[in-house]
């Protein structure tokens, strides 16, 4: 007959023995964010577990445990303008694994894009969902939040300013070269804006090939924020 003990930590990792007579055992460490470690054990009497401070617990509970230590996802609680509710979100190690997978150049590129659709003051932003690892690209209104429910998870990867604050591409430094620069400043700059003079000069098409050259090499020289990124997992997972 299969008997389990379990074992609460201080940091809050939990062992769980499986034992079945005097047979080798195995075991399982929980950590608090649920993630589960295999391992083996030297059989233990009753009054060895109890004595190096295990309690015996129900099959139901070490098969509950089991479970969500195996599983890819762990229940948390989130406090939302006066009521709580509980969600599932990756495990840490899930998402850190998602994370690594992540593509800088891309992530900036989509929220440059963002930024671009928005001519009103506000933040456009790309996220990682912690619940399923999903990247995401979002925009939010200056002065407005979202509802913690529906912002609990999203870890912000790169932000811009849209309106007034927004990057200016509208330049001579963004979009011409230095011949294409003397040349408007010395005949244009007081009756057209920059952007005019690429479509006059070499068409629609010139142009918005121009901004994808710029997001190019504004997407190669974007670097995380790590210690951003990672002050936001740790607030998430060790709330």
């Amino acid at each position: 007959m299969k008997m389990y003990w379990k074992k609460q930590y201080e940091n809050g990792d939990i062992e769980l023995h499986i034992q079945e007579g005097f047979e080798m055992g195995n075991d399982i460490t929980v950590s608090k964010n649920f993630i589960g470690e295999w391992g083996t054990y030297c059989p233990m009497s009753d009054k060895e577990h109890v004595a190096t401070g295990y309690e015996k617990i129900t099959t139901e509970e070490a098969e509950h445990l089991i479970e969500i230590a195996e599983s890819e996802t762990f229940p948390i609680i989130v406090n939302g303008m006066g009521e709580q509710r509980e969600f599932e979100i990756l495990k840490q190690n899930i998402l850190d694994e998602k994370f690594e997978t992540i593509d800088e150049f891309d992530v900036y590129s989509r929220t440059f894009r963002k930024m671009r659709e928005y001519g009103h003051s506000g933040t456009a932003y790309t996220y990682i969902d912690a619940r399923n690892g999903e990247v995401n690209t979002c925009w939010l209104g200056s002065g407005t939040q979202n509802h913690p429910f529906d912002s609990f998870y999203e870890i912000w990867l790169c932000k811009l300013e849209t309106g007034d604050q927004a990057i200016d591409i509208n330049t001579p430094e963004m979009l011409l070269d230095e011949d294409e620069q003397e040349d408007y400043e010395e005949n244009y700059v007081d009756e057209i804006d920059v952007e005019t003079y690429v479509i006059e000069k070499f068409g629609k098409e010139e142009l918005k090939q121009r901004i994808e050259n710029l997001i190019d090499v504004l997407g190669i020289e974007f670097n995380f924020d790590y210690d951003d990124i990672t002050e936001q997992i740790d607030e998430l997972y060790n709330r």
